[in-house]
């Protein structure tokens, strides 16, 4: 009897995944179309995921790994946008256990759920979905160590698997690395010399490195297909020109496909900015000023750090699809979303915790 007890909450969450995964799979229908949705159904793409030898995504590497791994147990019987549709379902099912992990108040699962970033889970034919859920859980991981003085390394753990599921998360950096320093005595001070916390975290961080160099030095034997997304690597290419001139230039060097015409901060831009935090966190921005204006401990201080970088990225980042890019947005909507259900939920507690001090 203990040891049914024992497995009991294993057990229901394991069937609230699958659960949940088999209701985004029958509401596959709905989903939206993202910017390479196209790209990854077109025929040309098809070689990549059929290949005789793995390929490696560079951008998101174990995003793409999944449905590779499908193609090659089910075979090529499956149409292609079922195969990256039960990779999105399958995320939708794991989101729904990490929810239940960090709250059963139904105003923080309606703040979740309750905005387009749901989306990504109905089948969506890209490789967005588990990134995602990586990033809720750096954030709400990241929230509860900050307060409590927990061990860092499950958070680094955690965003490093996030950013091997796509780069953008790599933008949740700033907030991560304040988990690093505390205040005491009124001024900024390393953590706690815990030695196997910092090795571990190192050690982590070394593995992300290479995660990304190894591939690229075993493509040269022709072990794997490195796949750089066809770009020519100028970090003008992703960031909205800040001029017309800027804007030819890279428009004229990109092999982007689709290009949104303007310059950064024009009206336009700015009505783009203003349509993805309407539709996928329209309550971001207040949870964090009012996290700004009533900060009570650490952890606020990493949500506003956590959210607030990835929303100046998403400031400052180009839409080259125009809303058709809504999906990689939702990574950088992922942290405000979180942000905003402990805020208005009441999920976040009145008073500091453990390490109010903190900054």
């Amino acid at each position: 009897m203990s040891l049914l007890r024992r497995w009991a909450p294993a057990a229901g969450l394991l069937a609230l995944s699958a659960a949940t995964s088999w209701l985004c799979w029958e509401l596959r229908g709905f989903r939206m179309e993202g910017g390479d949705t196209s790209l990854f159904l077109s025929e040309a793409f098809l070689p990549f995921l059929e290949g005789e030898c793995a390929t490696f995504f560079f951008r998101e590497p174990l995003a793409f790994a999944l449905p590779q791994i499908v193609v090659r147990t089910v075979g090529a019987h499956w149409p292609k946008e079922d195969v990256y549709g039960l990779s999105s379902c399958l995320a939708g099912g794991l989101f729904a256990v990490v929810l239940a992990l960090a709250s059963r108040r139904p105003l923080f699962w309606l703040i979740m759920l309750v905005n387009a970033t749901g989306f990504l889970f109905l089948g969506h034919i890209e490789n967005y979905a588990f990134a995602y859920v990586c990033a809720v859980a750096v954030t709400l991981l990241g929230w509860r160590t900050a307060r409590t003085r927990g061990a860092l390394w499950p958070v680094v753990a955690l965003w490093a698997l996030g950013v091997g599921f796509h780069q953008a998360v790599a933008f949740m950096a700033p907030g991560v690395l304040a988990l690093l320093v505390e205040r005491r005595d009124g001024r900024l001070r390393w953590r706690g010399p815990d030695r196997s916390d910092t090795v571990r975290c190192l050690l982590l961080v070394i593995a992300l490195g290479l995660l990304f160099v190894v591939p690229t030095v075993v493509s040269a034997f022709h072990v794997i297909k490195l796949v750089t997304y066809g770009t020519t690597g100028r970090m003008i290419e992703f960031i909205t020109p800040l001029s017309e001139a800027m804007d030819d230039q890279a428009e004229f060097g990109s092999q982007m496909g689709a290009w949104m015409r303007y310059t950064m901060f024009s009206a336009a831009h700015l009505r783009d900015v203003a349509m993805f935090q309407l539709w996928l966190c329209p309550l971001g921005l207040a949870a964090l000023g009012i996290l700004a204006v009533q900060r009570r401990d650490a952890g606020d201080a990493f949500l506003l750090l956590a959210g607030g970088s990835m929303f100046l990225w998403s400031a400052v980042w180009h839409p080259h699809m125009g809303w058709n890019d809504w999906d990689l947005w939702s990574l950088m909507a992922a942290p405000l979303n979180t942000a905003a259900a402990l805020v208005f939920s009441g999920e976040r507690p009145v008073t500091g915790g453990a390490s109010a001090t903190r900054p």
